[in-house]
């Protein structure tokens, strides 16, 4: 049984993604305008007619990954997880007019979060709306070496900033194809289209999808905080402790915004208020009385009155001097 080999298709509205997919299935596979509004709405995965082993996988142009595009981009997910295998991814740019846009660079880094390991070694790049012939004449340079020295190193810079490469390589396959579902291709772009897709059959599955990515954010990381708040009940004082959260959104650009904050758990804790002594106003006599009596107690206590043994020794003393005064002059 042969093995069907998964192409997808990345780029922006108006990049000739469906017409480079209905040529590399053979057959009008998917729906193509020229208007400036994309025609693909859905993810739509389409086996080749000519080539069973070749499987295209056609998604809406990019746009806004973040905004009203947001439902195309999950059902793109939805349909890599049921395919389960998906080999190369077609980053598909308009030669006329390239650029890497912010909105391609968005793509490029979800998808190094939807591929986790080695991604750089399933990308290729397609240059549409080619005419070989004419830039030949025209140019004088190499238009290809140039398309290819000016965007290529952007894009592997891209994915090997975002994505887990284990091997060092620092070129992806390049191809230039014209993109008019009219006309049928010229030979170098047959040679373009043979080149893919002989690539493409020697690749094995890229491994470990991340099936939990978010073509809105590649993290989403909560973050806590504690509040404190106390209020007055009767004679209580209610203390509670608040515990809040939030949401930190990365997305793949690295950009950064934040959910509003969310309580989510509360305790509390009640304290008694303590009783005061009660304060009498004192009449201006009993003030005056307190004073005096303060007055008293700080002034120091007199000694008590009274005879000792040295007083009446000392009046002894002087009583034996005295008489013996008076008898020297009295001639006792």
């Amino acid at each position: 049984m042969k093995r069907t080999h998964n192409i997808l298709l990345v780029g922006e509205t108006g990049s000739g993604k469906s017409s480079l997919g209905n040529k590399i299935l053979g057959i009008d596979g998917f729906e193509v305008s020229d208007d400036i509004h994309s025609c693909t709405k859905q993810t739509i995965p389409k086996v080749s007619q000519i080539d069973t082993e070749i499987c295209v996988v056609d998604t809406p142009g990019l746009q806004d990954s973040k905004g009203s595009d947001k439902p195309h981009y999950d059902e793109m997910v939805k349909i890599i997880n049921e395919l389960k295998d998906i080999h190369l991814i077609l980053i598909v740019i308009n030669f006329t007019n390239p650029r890497i846009t912010s909105s391609i660079q968005y793509m490029i880094k979800f998808l190094c979060d939807l591929f986790p390991i080695n991604f750089l070694h399933h990308v290729a790049v397609v240059f549409t709306h080619y005419d070989h012939e004419y830039q030949m004449k025209k140019k004088k340079k190499d238009p290809q070496e140039m398309a290819k020295s000016k965007y290529i190193p952007e894009v592997i810079k891209i994915i090997k900033t975002n994505n887990t490469t284990t091997i060092e390589k620092d070129k992806i396959p390049v191809y230039f194809m014209e993109n008019d579902p009219e006309e049928e291709q010229d030979d170098y772009s047959k040679d373009q289209l043979n080149q893919l897709i002989s690539f493409t059959k020697i690749l094995k599955p890229i491994e470990n999808i991340n099936t939990k990515s978010n073509i809105e954010y590649k993290k989403i990381i909560p973050e806590y905080e504690t509040r404190t708040q106390s209020e007055t009940e009767g004679n209580n004082i209610i203390t509670y402790t608040l515990k809040y959260e939030r949401k930190k959104f990365i997305d793949h650009n690295d950009k950064i915004t934040y959910s509003d904050w969310k309580e989510i758990e509360r305790d509390s804790t009640t304290t008694q208020i303590p009783v005061r002594t009660q304060y009498v106003e004192r009449s201006p006599e009993r003030r005056r009385r307190d004073s005096s009596d303060s007055d008293d107690e700080k002034s120091p206590k007199k000694e008590e009155e009274g005879f000792g043994f040295l007083d009446l020794f000392g009046a002894v003393v002087t009583g034996i001097f005295l008489y013996k005064g008076a008898k020297n002059n009295f001639g006792y």
